[in-house]
């Protein structure tokens, strides 16, 4: 059997001690208010008294043990409850009736007679009830129902005498409106509970997502190169405006050659949306490399064009991209910039040249419509490639500034050069904005630090040849 939650035990047993407590304290009262009329030496209600302690000391001990045991679920305890409550006021409001006989004119606590007693009794226990127990207005009421209808129906009888009419009348009225108080209290209690239970549920289903956030931050950041030492030098700063977002790096190395080919990408919006067509672009490029292993910036920009052209385009979604061919070979960089927001060449010396945009946005236009317009600069060792995403000119500081390219420009100006390029330009950055981001930013650099050495059996193609060669393809 499974083991009833916290909740089912805890509130059940709590009734049952409310109701033992209740009991003693009538027990008391009445002890005090009403026996001693009716018995002035004490021995009969002494007696009374204690038996009726101890016999709801047990009941109240069997009906806890008996719930905590046999409910498994919250439900069924309230079940139980509510037979308890129906069976323990039926029982209570008819033993007021029934002892009118024996009392007579006896009064409670000076002036209340025995039976308006059990209208009392009615709203101290429906009021508790209501306080323990969860339960909209119809199930704070209906555990009393049955008992309301033998009180009326009992005050109607004609059998008590000399007891008026027009009082057990006046009582059979007063007694519905005592649960008034306690449905009244049912109902701001259970708003609080409904508010709890959808704050807690609010609560799990963020820690859910937070939990997949994570996991899928995992996979999302698989899909990133690792930065790379050697002739030519690749690090990258990502830091998204969610957990996941929209920028994505890509870099290609080619192992005889040293020749590397960086492109970056940059999805419109960010988060979850702008990481999943970040994956389907992850795939795209993984499939043009299988299958164009000599691609250059033109061939790989014009491929992707093709495909969000054809497939992402029609649901609005586009990107921004920039492909860089370095070739430590030839101390050549050609680039094609698609939309993108313009890379910066530093030379050696410190003098900082753009290397702008070259064609329209990917998807913007059909496949047979797209030129790459592909741009070439020649290189040499020191020389530092830098490109980034809007969301890092586009920072802010605490008063509305922009950290813009004019900010790029004047970190790249910086002498002596630091040690670590793409950490002294992240570092820049994240002064400016302080934190306060509203982008993902990516960085990116490319440093070439010396000629790439090539084996006297790896052929390499002149620099003529490759400048007349169409559609210019590296290795």
């Amino acid at each position: 059997m499974d083991a009833p939650s916290t909740t089912s035990s805890r509130r059940p047993a709590l009734l049952c001690a409310a109701w033992f407590v209740l009991g003693l304290a009538g027990l008391l009262v009445f002890s005090i208010s009403t026996m001693p009329a009716i018995d002035p030496e004490g021995a009969a209600w002494r007696s009374w008294a204690r038996v009726g302690v101890l016999g709801c000391m047990a009941a109240s001990a069997v009906l806890a043990w008996g719930m905590v045991r046999r409910a498994t679920t919250e439900e069924k305890a309230l079940d139980a409850v509510e037979g308890l409550i129906t069976c323990s006021v039926a029982a209570l409001l008819a033993s007021r009736l029934l002892m009118v006989p024996v009392l007579g004119e006896a009064t409670f606590l000076g002036g209340l007679s025995y039976p308006a007693q059990g209208v009392l009794d009615l709203l101290v226990l429906h009021t508790v009830a209501c306080a323990i127990l969860p339960g909209g207005l119809e199930r704070s009421a209906s555990p009393f129902v049955p008992g309301l209808v033998l009180w009326s129906i009992g005050l109607l009888l004609p059998i008590w005498g000399g007891w008026e009419i027009f009082d057990r009348l006046a009582l059979a009225i007063l007694a519905p409106a005592t649960l008034l108080p306690g449905m009244g209290l049912a109902l701001v209690l259970e708003g609080r509970r409904a508010q709890q239970r959808r704050r807690t549920e609010l609560g799990a289903q963020l820690q859910s997502m937070g939990g997949e956030l994570s996991r899928a931050r995992i996979i999302h950041d698989a899909m990133f190169p690792t930065p790379v030492k050697g002739a030519v030098e690749f690090d990258y700063d990502y830091q998204p405006l969610h957990e996941i977002g929209g920028d994505y790096v890509n870099l290609h190395v080619c192992p005889t050659t040293g020749r590397t080919v960086l492109t970056i990408l940059d999805v419109a919006g960010h988060g979850l949306a702008a990481a999943l067509t970040v994956n389907r672009l992850h795939g795209e490029l993984e499939r043009i490399r299988a299958e164009h292993g000599d691609a250059g910036p033109d061939e790989v920009m014009t491929l992707l064009n093709r495909y969000v052209a054809l497939t992402m385009a029609r649901h609005n979604l586009y990107a921004t991209g920039l492909c860089i061919l370095m070739d430590p070979v030839e101390g050549r960089l050609d680039w094609v910039n698609a939309g993108h927001p313009p890379a910066l060449l530093r030379r050696e010396g410190g003098t900082v040249e753009d290397l702008p945009c070259t064609t329209v946005l990917l998807g913007a236009l059909r496949p047979d419509e797209f030129d790459p317009d592909m741009r070439t600069r020649g290189i040499g060792p020191g020389d530092l490639v830098v490109a980034c995403t809007d969301g890092a000119t586009e920072a802010t500081d605490s008063s509305g500034r922009q950290f813009g390219y004019e900010g790029l420009r004047r970190t790249l100006c910086f002498d002596p050069p630091p040690r670590d390029w793409n950490d002294f330009i992240t570092n820049a950055v994240r002064k400016h904005h302080g934190g306060r981001i509203a982008d993902d930013v990516l960085i990116v650099t490319l440093l070439f630090h010396a000629k790439y050495l090539v084996a006297p059996d790896s052929p390499v193609e002149d620099s003529e040849s490759r400048a007349t060669s169409a559609g210019s393809s590296y290795a």
